[in-house]
């Protein structure tokens, strides 16, 4: 009986010790929108394969809405022979969400139909990582626009900073 209780009691204190316990879950889900207008400043090579042709290049961005700030992004475009074109690359943001500063890479893919609507673009993005105020901030989400001209939506939420 002596032992049962003590067992009972040891983890009584244990249950009402995470009572006291900093929330170490990450914070909810939350939307993210806005604009990410780029300059192409650079076209660094330009390769052909299998009737596709390779462009590799830089850009400058800037972001508004959720994401304030710039970024120096890389890409890649292949046009393909049918006339579709598809892209990826990563981007180095600088800036604030909302009201964190830091830095941020991001990925994206994307493609554009030749039979879209003036030209559309329209693709996926997600946050690889973060620093500074923006460690541990992830998010996922959507874009879609003219060439130069795009709006980003999705959602994003911190990790925990343990």
């Amino acid at each position: 009986m002596k032992k049962s209780f003590s067992v009972t009691l040891v983890c009584l204190i244990a249950l009402s010790a995470t009572v006291f316990l900093p929330n170490v879950f990450a914070s909810p889900p939350e939307p993210a929108s806005g604009s990410w207008t780029y300059v192409v400043t650079s076209i660094e090579d330009t390769k052909y394969a299998d009737g596709n042709t390779f462009r590799y290049g830089e850009e400058i961005g800037t972001w508004t809405g959720t994401f304030t700030g710039t970024s120096l992004d890389y890409f890649e475009v292949v046009i393909h022979p049918k006339g579709f074109v598809t892209c990826q690359g990563r981007i180095a943001f600088t800036g604030d969400v909302n009201s964190a500063s830091g830095t941020l890479e991001i990925i994206f893919i994307g493609k554009k139909y030749p039979a879209s609507p003036e030209g559309l673009w329209s693709g996926k993005w997600v946050i690889l990582g973060g620093t500074g105020g923006l460690t541990g901030l992830q998010g996922r989400g959507t874009w879609e626009g003219p060439s130069f001209y795009l709006d980003y939506e999705g959602w994003i939420h911190f990790n925990p900073k343990l």
